[in-house]
């Protein structure tokens, strides 16, 4: 009778660990022939020894990973590369993207434990702060992007409330100003800024786009507007894993 329990102990630990084995990817369609394709070339990869943690990027935006390089020289001391990967935007019916990543990913994860590449990621990310305190981090790599002066939204993206009011408060459009006649055109600057660790503000470039093309010549004159309504100090700086960074950081102003 105690043979025969530690036998189907055994016969369920072999089940479960099987179970704990068992993928997504074992029974992908046949008519599945972009993640079946993808599947192809990871297992030719690694059989030619090119395991590597795989970093999906996105698509249209493109955002690679920030340390990538510190985690391409900590994934090498374990035998492992690193590679990036892109999806289309486009989706198409019973097609599926990333299956080269997923698939990688997981085998590094039953190689590796589940937690392996999380705390590379992590070490990775540190190790990229702090090698670049005195550099100017991409505002979109950031954890949190710089803030305007008095401006409590939290939101990331380019538009600030409270610049838009500070510009709209001194700014008299100019004689011969042509306004919008609707919301169909556009007229707006993209600024270029930097921001440092402190909290300074400068201007380091204007992107004006007017769909009334006449009014391209005003563009001196707004820049000189918009540079004196811009507060300089008292920004709140972008920030890594709780650290101040320098970055730059892009923001739009609308005109009439």
């Amino acid at each position: 009778m105690r043979i025969l329990f530690l036998l189907t102990a055994c016969i369920l630990f072999v089940i479960s660990c099987k179970q704990k084995q068992s993928s997504r990817f074992d029974n992908i369609s046949q008519i599945d022939t972009t993640c079946l394709r993808a599947l192809k070339r990871a297992k030719t990869d690694i059989k030619s020894g090119e395991l590597a943690y795989c970093y999906n990027t996105g698509s249209l935006l493109h955002i690679s990973l920030r340390s990538s390089h510190e985690l391409d020289s900590l994934l090498e001391l374990s035998g492992l590369q690193y590679t990036e990967e892109m999806t289309s935007d486009l989706i198409y019916p019973d097609q599926t993207q990333g299956c080269y990543c997923d698939y990688m990913n997981e085998m590094i994860a039953i190689k590796y434990g589940n937690e392996f590449i999380d705390s590379l990621l992590n070490l990775s990310d540190s190790l990229h702060v702090r090698n670049n305190l005195t550099d100017t981090f991409y505002y979109a790599n950031c954890d949190t992007w710089p803030n305007y002066p008095g401006d409590s939204d939290t939101y990331q993206n380019e538009f600030s409330k409270v610049f838009q009011e500070d510009l709209e408060k001194v700014l008299k459009y100019p004689i011969g100003y042509v306004k919008r006649p609707n919301d169909d055109l556009s007229a707006f600057v993209n600024l270029d800024l930097y921001v440092d660790k402190h909290g300074n503000a400068d201007i380091t470039g204007y992107s004006f786009l007017f769909d009334i093309e006449y009014n391209h010549k005003f563009e001196d004159y707004f820049k000189e507007v918009i540079s004196k309504a811009m507060k300089k100090t008292g920004w709140t700086p972008a920030r890594i894993r709780n650290q101040m960074v320098n970055s730059n950081l892009v923001m739009r102003l609308y005109f009439d």
